[in-house]
């Protein structure tokens, strides 16, 4: 190959005709990312070298910054803007650097939130790069007319040999020692305390009309604003809404949050989405990715991006394929890493309703999963079906609250949701409202406890010598004894429960509902029939 050249020979030949491929954008992030944050500088420096910004072994601006950036870290020195730039400068390296002014407007760069997604772009891209040069060179070989064909095949094979090792080196596979992942172990840090461990992969799903979308926008919203979810302590931060349905019935739902926990909108970093996306497709997740890093300078690295629902987001595929729905979860992973929340908002399957739509692919891969539902009390339900590294989160149960709102100068009203109950409580109540007319959980307590109260009615009775007299329990007395037995915390929960016993025909009220008989007080002393329970 005596005229051919090298690869680095045919760069001038090549960039007289065509420029070679770079993602500049994504190179300017990872620069932004390695001088402005000091978080990300690490791994940046860990996952690119400089040679992954050369055009064929010839330094870029960007390359050479990113090698001042490199020789700082590795001595120790702070990675700032002033260091680097001095750094350059006494090498006389400042000027092919692009000069002072350039690397302090790298500050103007969207930071690269996911460093791996840039990284992989930008090794592509050197990839690509090396592979042309190596063609240009089989070229000009070939027309040299010299040496053999033979001799330029094998020449071109270590070539690209040499950058599949390369490509290799960045995904090999490797073993950590025990002791070392015992190291770097650390506790489990949560964005809703108990709820939602930060940096997780979560899914709340249920039936149309379950207030799905409302239970996603309470835990977005308290996110942003930094207001406890009902109870439940939050780290704060910036917030991404992709919704599939337009943002006028949307709009009212925010508008609700923000007039029950008066707050003020422009206050909050909770942003929505002008339209959709496609997860099957990595250009539209790669388009929101940089629509977030565009806000990233004013507004932080984002908590959480959340997708309600899948099917409005889903793209062109079938949720119900395996392959689909895996690769779904591949480009998310791609796009987004573990570097924030990413959450979505899904349907229950046609026929069971215990589980998500679709291939259960996405049950594996997700960290968290939430049933939603309503009660036959009209009680929004949530429970968690799945914690992969944590305790599962207790079931929690809210009543709708109606809010007033005024658009335009008419009235109009959405609704948010207030805690009832919370544990062992908001499952019991929940189960006591199934379409049943058996006592079960703790609406069986309650009618044992109000059995126990009768009868020790009737031994003081006969004890005083009144044992003609009728047994009365009242509906406060039993009240406070559930509440004292810590069957129903809430005033609220034993109404509900008191009045679907009611309506089963489980207890009897008086005309004025002052005082309540159990089924068999009932039929003792009114002698009427009543609905068996068991």
């Amino acid at each position: 190959m005596d005229k051919a050249g090298t690869p680095e020979d045919c760069l001038r030949e090549l960039m007289m005709n065509e420029t070679l491929p770079h993602n500049i954008d994504y190179e300017q992030s990872i620069l932004a990312a390695v001088i402005f944050d000091s978080d990300l500088c690490r791994q940046a420096l860990e996952a690119l070298r400089p040679e992954h910004f050369e055009n064929l072994g010839q330094t870029t601006r960007h390359s050479l910054i990113f090698y001042a950036a490199s020789e700082l870290f590795r001595n120790g020195s702070p990675v700032e803007l002033p260091s680097l730039v001095s750094w350059l400068q006494e090498r006389g390296l400042l000027e092919r650097s692009g000069g002072a002014q350039y690397i302090s407007e790298l500050s103007y760069i969207p930071i690269a939130t996911n460093i791996g997604h840039y990284a992989q772009e930008i090794r592509l891209k050197h990839s690509l790069r090396k592979t042309i040069g190596i063609a240009n060179q089989i070229k000009n070989s070939c027309f040299s007319g010299n040496g053999n064909a033979a001799s330029v095949l094998a020449d071109a094979k270590r070539q690209i040999l040499e950058i599949e090792i390369d490509s290799l080196e960045q995904r090999r596979f490797t073993f950590c020692h025990n002791a070392d992942v015992l190291t770097n172990l650390k506790p489990i840090e949560y964005r809703v305390q108990d709820i939602i461990v930060d940096n997780s992969l979560y899914i709340d799903y249920g039936d149309p009309e379950t207030f799905k979308s409302f239970i996603a926008l309470d835990r977005l919203l308290c996110v942003a604003a930094d207001i406890p979810y009902h109870g439940h302590p939050v780290k704060q931060g910036t917030v991404y809404y992709i919704p599939g349905e337009g943002q006028q019935g949307l709009g009212r739902r925010i508008a609700g949050w923000h007039a029950e926990h008066k707050t003020k909108a422009r206050d909050i970093p909770f942003f929505v989405s002008n339209k959709p996306t496609q997860l099957m497709d990595p250009k539209a997740l790669d388009d929101v990715l940089r629509a977030i890093d565009a806000m990233t300078k004013e507004y932080g690295p984002p908590a959480v991006v959340h997708f309600d629902t899948l099917a409005r987001n889903f793209g062109e595929g079938d949720e119900n394929s395996t392959a689909d729905m895996n690769r779904v979860v591949q480009n998310m992973d791609t796009a987004f890493g573990n570097d924030f929340c990413r959450g979505i908002t899904h349907h229950t399957g046609h026929f069971n309703k215990d589980r998500a739509r679709g291939s259960s692919a996405l049950h594996g891969a997700v960290d968290t999963a939430f049933r939603v539902s309503v009660t036959e009390a009209k009680q929004v339900l949530i429970e968690c079906r799945k914690m992969k590294d944590a305790r599962a989160a207790l079931p929690m149960l809210f009543d709708l609250k109606t809010i007033l709102l005024s658009i335009g100068g008419q009235n109009d009203q959405s609704y948010v949701l207030t805690l009832a109950a919370e544990g062992e409580e908001a499952a019991a109540a929940a189960k006591d409202f199934s379409n049943t007319t058996k006592a079960s959980g703790s609406m069986k307590k309650a009618l044992e406890i109000l059995d126990t109260m009768y009868a020790e009615y009737e031994k003081n009775l006969n004890t005083s010598g009144r044992d003609s007299a009728l047994p009365r329990v009242a509906v406060s007395d039993w009240k406070d004894a559930c509440m004292d037995k810590k069957i129903y915390r809430r005033k609220d929960n034993f109404n509900k429960a008191k009045a679907s016993m009611q309506d089963r025909k489980l207890i009897h009220l008086d005309d004025n509902n002052l005082y309540v008989y159990s089924k068999s007080i009932y039929l003792k002393y009114f002698g009427k029939e009543n609905t068996v329970y068991e």
